[in-house]
């Protein structure tokens, strides 16, 4: 892991949830259908950090699925995003630096908690966190940068999903060496646009791409 500012934050904050373990925690959760392709099970919970379970917690850094761990990011152009506290420095300084190249951004999106992962439950539900769960995500431009699945290789039998079409020619888009893959990639994230198998998501970076 590259990012810049982690470690010394690192030691703090395990300090801090060791010293802190009941903390309040409170986070708006979902789930995601895997037949009926559709959100569900819509919950607001109101816990203490104390409770959470081992999958409600980023597995390498002090992340979890509280809002309470999260800070928000605002851009000089006004565009804001909430992240993991812990990468909160990293990437709003990538984001920066993406604006100053002459990039634009318009839409950014971090935070947000929902089970799109992992093995089913009785009710046909995911039981896995995303990485925007823990605010270790974010995604640039959603409306220029879909995610795409049937899509081992870029190409016209590759399926729109969620957003709008990714075109390699639209300033608006990431692609591979241009300002933001560049300066995310360089504090450590991965870019969903170079995800092995059937899927690519040329909006999202993350510490694992997907």
């Amino acid at each position: 892991m590259k990012l810049r500012s982690t470690f010394g934050a690192l030691v703090i904050c395990l300090l801090a949830n060791t010293a802190h373990a009941d903390d309040v925690c409170s986070f708006e959760d979902w789930a995601w259908h895997s037949e009926r392709k559709q959100a569900q099970d819509y919950q607001t919970i109101h816990t203490t950090r104390d409770q959470l379970r081992d999958n409600q917690r980023h597995p390498e850094l002090p992340c979890s699925v509280c809002r309470e761990d999260q800070s928000k990011i605002t851009l000089s152009n006004g565009v804001s995003v909430e992240v993991c506290h812990i990468l909160a420095q990293d990437i709003e300084m990538a984001l920066e630096e993406t604006l100053q190249s002459g990039f634009e951004i318009q839409s950014l999106k971090g935070y947000r908690v929902g089970r799109t992962r992992g093995a089913l439950d009785v009710r046909g539900l995911r039981t896995e966190y995303s990485n925007h769960s823990f605010g270790v995500a974010v995604d640039i431009n959603a409306d220029a940068n879909g995610l795409y699945d049937r899509c081992v290789e870029w190409g016209p039998e590759c399926r729109l999903r969620v957003g709008g079409e990714w075109n390699p020619h639209n300033p608006l888009s990431v692609v591979e060496g241009n300002a933001p893959h560049r300066h995310m990639t360089e504090i450590g994230l991965l870019w969903g646009g170079a995800l092995e198998g059937r899927q690519k998501d040329f909006m999202h970076f993350s510490l694992t791409g997907n």
